[in-house]
């Protein structure tokens, strides 16, 4: 990490004109794409992204970008927040994050949200109580398909992996309502998982 901070280098999003073979830059020399999803018509991109010149920040930003206007747009409904997770459940995006007030990066839990497409509202759809690890941190391969520990259906549902109890993890999913349902219920849930 303190050679990309040295190097200043940054994961870009390009668009590719494959009539021309031709490669345009969606986002600046300055942001960091840390990860972007396609919409179910793959006519937007929400992105999770970091703009910096010398120091990276630990806040991260919500953009989106729509593919037919060539338009990127910052809709992050919280200035002040780290976004790890987006994604189009129907029609809304989902998130996944923490305001980093109590105990900074490392604050658990990262609640999910949902916003709307351009960031003017944000509603809270995790319980107050949900106290679990969103990501597979026991060491297991147990993923909803490959390589991956989340994943919307691009219409009514989240899919998610949660550790409890420090040694199982679970496949859930949560609804735009902010219902959630757990998948997998054998305790030690160890093998891996192809739930594609």
């Amino acid at each position: 990490m303190a050679k990309d901070l040295l190097i200043k280098k940054r994961n870009r999003l390009y668009l590719f004109n494959i009539r021309d073979n031709t490669l345009e830059p969606i986002t600046d020399k300055f942001t960091d794409v840390y990860s972007y999803k396609l919409n179910y018509d793959k006519s937007m991109v929400v992105l999770i992204t970091n703009s910096y010149i010398d120091k990276r920040y630990t806040k991260t930003d919500l953009q989106i970008y729509d593919v037919m206007e060539n338009k990127l747009v910052k809709i992050s409904p919280v200035e002040e927040f780290n976004y790890s997770y987006a994604d189009f459940l129907e029609d809304k995006i989902c998130f996944i994050g923490k305001d980093m007030q109590s105990y900074g990066i490392n604050e658990n839990p990262p609640h999910f949200y949902l916003t709307d497409y351009e960031g003017h509202t944000m509603e809270k759809i995790s319980r107050d109580d949900f106290n679990f690890s969103i990501w597979n941190s026991i060491g297991s391969d147990c993923r909803y398909g490959s390589l991956s520990t989340m994943k919307s259906n691009g219409g009514e549902y989240l899919y998610f992996v949660t550790t409890e109890g420090g040694d199982s993890s679970f496949i859930n999913r949560i609804d735009i309502r902010g219902r959630m349902e757990k998948l997998t219920n054998k305790k030690r849930f160890y093998r891996r998982l192809r739930c594609i």
